[in-house]
Parts: C-alpha cells; structure tokens; sequence
C-alpha cells in the first residue's frame, strides 16, 4: 500500500509555483492554445481548491489560487472519474450559475484527473477559454497524455521521499547496531586481549611438547576471534558513517611498502615473491591514509592467503580518467566466474570448496567494497581458476603538486 503523503510534501501546494508543474499546465496551455491553464488540488476536507500551477492573467489574481471546493470546475472532473470537457460553462447545468465563471467570465474548459499514489484523484490538470470551444478528441488525448505526467512527478516524489524515509530509519537502525556492536567488541575484546597476552607468556615458558600444541591452538584461536571482532566493528562504523576522512599528502609506493613489511614473513614461508610496480613515478596524493591502508591489507591478506606459491604484485597507475589505479595480482587459486558477483558482500568466500579449504570470515573484501564506496572509488575483480586474480581499485585522488624550484 503506497503511503499518504501531503500535498506540500509532494510539491504540489508551496508558497512558490513548483517550476515542473508549471512547465506541464504552460505546455498544455500553449498546445491547445487557450489562454488559461490550471493544475488543482481539492481538499474535501477542508472543502477548499488549491491552485498548484497556473498560467494566464487569470491566475493573477490571488483570489483564484483558493477558492471554495463550491465554486470549483475541476471538482466535476473527480465527481466523473475521468477527462471531460465542457464547450459552453454558460450552457451547462454543472457551471452555469458559477459564481467563478460568472465572475471571470470563462466560457469553456477541458480537465484530466491527477491522482494521489494510492490512486484516488486529488485534482485536475486543465485548460479554461474565455470563448465557447468545441473540444476535440486530440484535445482530450493530449491533455490526458499531459495530466499522467504530472502523475508521474507525483509518483517520483513519493517515492524519492520513501527513499529518503527509509534511508532515515535505515542510518538510525545502523547507529543502534553500531552501538550494540561497539559495546559487545568491547567485551570480548577486554577479555581476549588477556588471552592472547597470556598466551603469548606461556609460548615463551619450557613446556613439554602437548602444552606447547595447546598453548599454539589457543594463540591462534584467540587471535583469529579477535581479527573477526575487530572486522565487524570495522564493518558497522563504515556504514554508519562514523569514520571520518582526514586527508594528508601521502606517497603510495611507500604506503604500500609498509602495507607489505610485515607480510613478507609469511610470504616467504609460501615461497611468495612480493612485488611492487610504481607506474606513478613516485608522485604524492592528499588522501586518508587509515582508509588505504584498510583497502591494502585486506587485499594483500586476501591475496597471500590464497596463493600456495608465486607472487602477489602490487601495481600503482592512473586511469584514462587520471584516477588513481591500485591493483593487487596474485597467481593463486583464483575463482569461478559465477562466484566473483558475491564476494564483496559480507561473509562472501568466493564459493563453498574455497570456504572450506581456507577458513576465513568473508569480511575483507566487505572491508575493503565499504571503504572504497565512502571514497568516492570503484572496484573490481577479475579471476580464472588456477590463473590467480587481480582486484582494481579507483580511486578519485587529488595530485600534490611539486614545490616550485
């Protein structure tokens, strides 16, 4: 069921004509060339006709902007429920002793329903002559063409303000989550960081060999859960908004040199080369640092972590449109073409067998789509099975530019 919204909210009653309005009663106006063109509203309730647009010298006059529903034409049109034309006001039963048309001296007049989103007409688009006029069928069809324009704007709007509703209730419902999810980090991260403390403790203690695989799982396991933890915090400030951007001239070789420096022990454990290609030419960008370096090592985690052996390439460039292009390649298991649309979704894991041969909590590359989006970027993927992939982000960076010498 559409919701009701009022007729100001719709752009339909202001203390200014709505320009979009004024431009369709003109247009219909000026093609069936009468000299009088009106969009009404009637409120029932308040037995009053509104106008919404008008043109003409008719329309001059304020007392013509809101009138008694009584004295109303277009009210026969809702009374119809569909287009009708009157050739002679003076003639017919319905206006004759119209105090308006009396006053005014109109003569003839064409109208078409306008309706509300639920369907019921609200009022009417029509043209009015100061002379008697046979009306023609292309009149009527033109005009009805014309008054479901206006539809179509009102729909628009109502729409454009359930959007905006419920993109209100969405960010309050975020807020909340983030809030719930920002104490619950809270605690479990307390007591997890004494885990991992006192896991890493008794790793350096001379334990006999089953204390020494226990002590490892437990390290592990508490390290993986606080990642995760650390994850979905990250997750639901993004799309709060909560992060700010606090942008600095930043070199991106170096950037990615510090993304890479702890990784390398873990490549070469997996006889990984790591490798940058600076296409840049060492040039600086104002950027926000904490979010590409978000972006970096998520892509770069994900990028180690499924390949067995080869490289993991790093290469910095510029688009056609001198956006910034960071691209990460790697030679590893790659992906099915039909699992790549899913995995900048949360929890996406690039299809089940992959999910299971790598763990893993289908958050990184969320991480890295979120963050990318609050930049203004882009991102993509392209993957084969068995041939590795390569995941693109633009980014719009501002250039620094050089000192003068």
């Amino acid at each position: 069921m559409a919701k009701t919204y009022s007729f100001e909210a719709l752009g339909l009653l202001g203390t200014t004509m709505d320009q979009s309005l004024l431009n369709l009663v003109s247009l219909a106006a000026r093609t069936l060339k009468a000299p009088f063109g009106l969009i009404s509203v009637l409120d029932e309730r308040q037995a009053r006709q509104y106008m919404s647009a008008g043109c003409g010298e008719l329309f001059d006059d304020p007392n013509t902007h809101d009138i008694s529903i009584d004295h109303s034409i277009c009210t026969h049109v809702k009374a119809a429920g569909h287009a009708i034309s009157i050739n002679d006001l003076l003639e017919d039963p319905r206006t004759r002793n119209n105090e308006v048309v009396l006053a005014k001296g109109l003569r003839s007049y064409i109208g078409s329903p306008i309706h509300a989103l639920n369907g019921n007409i609200i009022g009417a688009l029509c043209c009015l002559t100061d002379t008697p006029r046979d009306w023609t069928e292309d009149d009527m069809a033109i005009l009805v063409s014309l008054a479901a324009a206006v539809d179509d704007i009102v729909k628009a709007r109502g729409t454009a303000l359930d959007e905006r509703r419920l993109n209100t209730e969405l960010q309050k419902l975020l807020a909340r989550r983030n809030d719930y999810m920002a104490s619950v980090g809270h605690e479990i991260r307390t007591p997890l960081t004494g885990m991992i403390a006192s896991a890493t403790l008794l790793k350096d203690m001379e334990l006999d060999s089953r204390a020494t695989k226990l002590v490892d799982i437990l390290h592990r396991s508490s390290d993986r859960l606080l990642n995760f933890v650390t994850n979905v915090l990250d997750l639901s400030q993004i799309d709060v908004g909560t992060h700010s951007v606090t942008e600095e001239k930043i070199h991106l070789h170096s950037l990615v040199e510090d993304a890479l420096a702890p990784l390398r022990s873990i490549a070469n454990t997996k006889s990984i080369d790591l490798t940058i290609e600076d296409k840049l030419q060492g040039r600086a960008f104002t950027a926000d640092r904490d979010a590409l370096e978000t972006i970096l090592r998520h892509l770069l985690d994900n990028a180690i972590k499924f390949t067995d052996s080869g490289s993991v390439t790093v290469c910095l460039d510029e688009d056609s449109y001198g956006q910034v292009a960071i691209e990460v390649k790697d030679t590893g298991i790659g992906m099915d073409p039909e699992n790549l649309t899913g995995i900048f979704e949360e929890f996406g894991r690039g299809g089940a067998t992959i999910a299971r041969d790598y763990g893993g909590h289908g958050l990184g590359l969320a991480i890295v789509k979120r963050t990318t989006d609050h930049l203004q970027g882009e991102i993509t993927v392209e993957s084969r099975p068995g041939q590795g992939s390569t995941i693109r982000v633009l980014l719009p960076l501002e250039t620094v530019a050089p000192p003068l010498s």
